[in-house]
């Protein structure tokens, strides 16, 4: 066995250290790594000793160098997972397959493969097809469904069988029985975005200059938020809108909020989400006591052209016992909201929702042409209190650890496939 990722909790790196050397086969630490300083701490308490680095986790591509150099001086493989993985005969995400140190190797990809298999239907950047070997070499892939974590230009693929076998001078996997189920999200989805809220006590200070200057950081940052807007609730500074791509930052009374609409990959909403934490309080007057949680949102809409309620009704509680309420034939659904709320921890200060909202959008408050669409909401939050303005960030990539792995495994499976299948049934 080459490795075992991640077999406790994000923050209980203190186990893994406890786990690690009764093992001989290398732990290896996802989750738990979401900066340099993760890193670090994680090596020198031997909790692992493999690290899988994700870009938007850690917070970029100088905290990425930072853990490929620190674990190439300590002998400590790394390589590069998450939303930004490559498909077959692409490079490495923003080259990072360059780095001495990233083994995007035979081996890793069979691990990936393997641990994959368990579940049936993923999300997957690749090529599909009947056979496909790999060669001994990084990139050497062809015909595999590589990169399997969600992407926004992803492919639904089943696995069925997989059979792999090693010899010393070649390793071949051959992969049957693969078939296209849809051939990206946006076949899903009419739009995707990802969208975070610092919900606030007390009201943000309304004086021209601090807002201003804020804005006026941001867009020396983020040249492409250029544009300023005052509506009925909020201020807003927003990018314009290209092929329905679109990020956005408002101001609220009682909150900061900012959001990307259907971007590339969550390099650039991470980063948007990270800046207005790092920013805000020193211009908003801010403080830890005045937070009163942090939240964000994975957000999916779908058109519907028929009755919303039914769609909703049909795709996910038809067949169940909650359905049995319903006299079909004599009684009108009015309103189908599912609504699953989760507490991650034992404290209750972390948790999740799921929502299906038959009428919302990708922002509310800002003006819409179009009818409401259908929207599937996954919603993180960190209740407060908060200790310390420089814990934000780290609280929010824990955030998106989450939202990231219950979007791939629960909601893509389990709400957004069965509403697409339903609505495309008429």
């Amino acid at each position: 066995l080459l490795l075992i990722e991640q077999p406790f909790h994000y923050d209980d790196i203190v186990d893994h250290a406890q786990l690690q050397p009764q093992l001989r086969t290398p732990l290896c630490l996802d989750e738990s790594i979401h900066s340099p300083e993760h890193a670090r701490w994680a090596l020198d308490i031997g909790a692992c000793r493999v690290i899988n680095i994700n870009v938007g986790r850690v917070g970029g591509l100088t905290a990425v160098r930072q853990i490929h150099d620190l674990c190439a001086a300590r002998h400590v493989p790394v390589w590069c997972g998450g939303w930004t993985v490559p498909g077959p005969g692409e490079r490495g995400p923003y080259g990072l397959d360059e780095l001495p140190g990233a083994e995007r190797s035979l081996r890793l990809l069979l691990l990936r493969l393997g641990a994959r298999v368990a579940w049936r239907v993923r999300i997957c950047l690749a090529t599909c097809g009947c056979v496909g070997s790999l060669g001994t070499s990084a990139g050497m892939v062809t015909a595999l469904a590589s990169g399997f974590p969600l992407r926004p230009c992803g492919v639904v693929v089943e696995i069925a069988h997989v059979l792999a076998t090693a010899a010393d001078a070649t390793r071949l996997v051959t992969l049957r029985s693969v078939s296209t189920v849809s051939t990206s999200l946006r076949a899903l989805c009419t739009d995707f975005y990802v969208n975070q809220r610092v919900g606030l006590t007390l009201d943000l200070p309304s004086h021209r200059e601090s807002v201003l200057d804020l804005f006026d950081r941001l867009r020396r940052e983020m040249p492409e938020l250029d544009r300023f807007r005052r509506y009925s609730t909020e201020l807003a500074l927003e990018s314009p809108e290209i092929a329905g791509r679109y990020a956005w930052v408002a101001l609220q009374r009682t909150s900061v909020r900012s959001g990307w609409v259907n971007p590339d990959d969550l390099d650039g909403p991470y980063r948007l989400h990270r800046l207005l934490l790092e920013t805000s309080p020193y211009f908003l007057s801010i403080t830890p006591l005045d937070i009163e949680c942090i939240e964000l949102v994975f957000g999916f809409d779908l058109d519907v052209a028929g009755d919303r309620n039914e769609v909703v009704f049909d795709a996910l509680l038809a067949g169940s016992a909650m359905a049995e309420v319903v006299e079909q034939g004599r009684e009108h659904l009015a309103d189908v909201q599912p609504f699953i709320g989760l507490s991650l921890d034992e404290g209750g200060r972390t948790q999740a929702s799921v929502e299906v909202k038959t009428r919302g959008g990708h922002r509310e408050g800002a003006p819409v042409d179009a009818p409401d669409p259908l929207s599937v909401y996954l919603t993180l939050r960190r209740n407060g209190p908060f200790r310390d303005l420089k814990e934000l960030p780290d609280i929010f990539a824990v955030l998106a650890g989450h939202a990231e792995r219950m979007v791939e495994d629960r909601v893509i499976p389990s709400i957004l496939m069965p509403l697409h299948a339903r609505i495309m049934s008429g």
